[in-house]
């Protein structure tokens, strides 16, 4: 059961939703005119987790996943693939027998006399 336009609303065999008896004042939403719901200012309570990734998120999913996030950002250094931040320590491959040994690829040709180079372009 829910309420639309201060009305509530029942489900019938058929899934639709059935006009039922008018709900008390101030209960309910309006539509926009670009078919949005706007429910005045009010909070939206009593929402489900997530299992579709178009849900609402409840405050204790996005509490928990920013906890996840932070809690990764302060044991490691976390490096912004779109070059806004600069890395402020050394780069371990983990480049031993025992571990996978990590490569750097794709890399550019250097231009400046700091850049790393490529083992095509130090052959030559």
């Amino acid at each position: 059961m829910g309420y639309s336009n201060g009305q509530v609303q029942t489900k019938s065999g058929s899934g639709k939703g059935q006009k039922g008896e008018k709900g008390d004042l101030g209960i309910g939403f309006n539509i926009t005119d670009d078919d949005n719901f706007d429910i005045d200012g009010k909070r939206l309570t009593d929402v489900a987790e997530l299992v579709n990734k178009n849900d609402a998120a409840t405050k204790n999913c996005v509490d928990t996943k920013n906890t996840a996030i932070n809690s990764k950002a302060e044991k490691t250094d976390v490096i912004l693939r779109d070059g806004t931040q600069s890395m402020k320590g050394n780069l371990d491959m983990e480049n031993d027998s025992t571990k996978v040994k990590n490569k750097i690829i794709n890399l550019a040709n250097g231009t400046d006399n700091d850049d790393a180079v490529n083992l095509a372009q130090l052959k030559s």
